[in-house]
């Protein structure tokens, strides 16, 4: 469990690091997991992302338990969101409603399910949030390419760095960001996925990239939200399309 009392004194230079959200997946009191997530806003209203198979400790794909020893289902999460000076609380959020019904809003490609699910929040009292931005004009400008490097900001292994702050990871794009993989839109990562770090948000942060119409060149480093990082092995790790995930996040309700 991520400890939420430690705080820091420093400036937060990278705005992602406050972005990123640790979760924990209970059944009832018994944990059940750890993961990574972010926030939106769609329509005004916040909600929680993360994977699939974080919230439901299935493989999306096959629906098979992801630990045969366990099998529950999380009926409740425990995520660390921000008060006002930044500092870590704990929040806690039901996945199902008063009368026994999901709260978790789901997407699927012809009847295979996306591993990126969104939950609304229902308790920000006291809480300043840091949605990240999934509707960047630049990411339908931007030209990717195999070799440039991503940055995955999570919680592997469940591990932090002070005051709850999230570990940053980066990996190359290991696919031609045109295909997609597995027949879904999704980009291989040249990069080692741990358990915890589904659900991470993961960007482009660059000075120097490539749009449709020129080579751009800033002074400081330009931040894009790519997508949402999901299973991986020793070899590399999935990355679920902004570009596709940017419908599903509008129609939210």
């Amino acid at each position: 469990m991520v400890v939420v009392e430690n705080t820091y004194s420093q400036t937060i230079v990278q705005q992602e690091s406050l972005q990123a959200v640790f979760i924990e997946t209970y059944n009832d009191t018994t944990p059940v997991g750890t993961a990574s997530g972010f926030v939106i806003k769609s329509k005004g209203k916040p909600f929680l992302i993360t994977n699939w198979h974080v919230l439901f400790a299935k493989n999306a794909r096959t629906k098979a338990w992801l630990n045969e020893s366990q099998k529950l289902t999380p009926n409740n999460v425990k995520v660390v969101l921000r008060n006002e000076k930044g500092q870590p609380v704990l929040k806690s959020e039901l996945l199902v409603d008063k009368n026994g019904i999901s709260r978790i809003q789901e997407n699927n490609i012809n009847g295979i399910t996306v591993d990126v699910v969104a939950l609304p929040l229902s308790d920000t009292t006291g809480i300043v949030l840091h949605p990240v931005v999934y509707d960047n004009p630049l990411l339908s400008e931007l030209v990717l390419a195999p070799t440039d490097r991503l940055f995955v900001v999570g919680y592997p292994l469940g591990l932090s760095s002070n005051g709850a702050l999230p570990i940053w990871k980066s990996g190359l794009i290991a696919s031609e960001p045109s295909d997609d993989q597995e027949g879904l839109p999704i980009i291989w990562l040249d990069i080692q996925g741990y358990p915890g770090q589904s659900g991470s948000a993961v960007f482009l942060k660059a000075a120097e990239f490539n749009t449709k119409s020129a080579r751009n060149v800033s002074s400081s480093a330009v931040s894009v939200f790519l997508g949402v990082f999901s299973h991986g092995n020793s070899v590399y790790g999935a990355l679920w399309k902004a570009s596709y995930l940017k419908s599903f996040f509008n129609d939210l309700k």
